[in-house]
């Protein structure tokens, strides 16, 4: 499986809130990067629990994928996050970009850019 197909499925599962899944893409020591903190986490179980948590609060959630490049390292995924959030069911239509090292089929790194100027408020 070459790194954009890693990608790709990677993706799905996130929208799918498959969990176990998403996080059987990670390596075991996989950093990742989120523009919302600007922290990197250390291991894949936080991300997905930060995932998991996310998801609960949005309804419908899906991430239109606009573009997959490869990448000497990986690949990237550039799109749009859409859903609905918050007791009004306000649209979140929010640009979005993941930048993953990939190496042997597994994410080693993530960078995760999410255009908190979209959300909903």
């Amino acid at each position: 499986m070459d790194a954009t197909e890693v990608l790709t499925r990677f993706v799905a599962a996130v929208a799918a809130g498959d969990f176990d899944t998403m996080r059987s893409f990670y390596a075991p020591d996989v950093r990742i990067w989120h523009s919302t903190d600007r922290a990197w986490q250390e291991g894949a179980d936080a991300n997905v629990a930060i995932a998991r948590q996310t998801l609960k609060g949005i309804a419908g959630f899906r991430h239109d994928v606009e573009r997959y490049t490869a990448t000497e390292t990986g690949a990237i995924a550039e799109g749009l996050l859409r859903g609905e959030v918050g007791k009004a069911r306000l649209m979140m239509e929010t640009p979005f970009c993941l930048v993953a090292a990939i190496s042997n089929g597994l994410i080693t790194e993530a960078r995760e850019y999410i255009d908190q100027g979209h959300l909903p408020r």
